[in-house]
């Protein structure tokens, strides 16, 4: 998952620290963890973000798609 935390975004997942993605190009970023190390968002017509394409080691253009928050 991504969230935004303290003006960051942050990757998290249940069996890794959070980590911090850095930006190296619009809409690109990058972090530490070799098997998420190149986050692009994708964008509709209107600019609105959609997902985001993971390119890392042998995986190359796994999509993900944004999904609603279930939390209240």
């Amino acid at each position: 998952m991504i969230v935004i935390k303290d003006g960051d975004l942050i990757l998290q997942h249940r069996k890794f620290a959070e980590v911090k993605l850095s930006p190296i190009a619009p809409d690109q970023f990058s972090c530490s963890n070799w098997w998420m190390n190149n986050l692009k968002f994708l964008r509709d017509k209107k600019g609105v973000i959609t997902g985001f394409e993971v390119n890392a080691d042998r995986v190359l253009h796994l999509l993900y798609s944004k999904i609603k928050s279930t939390s209240k």
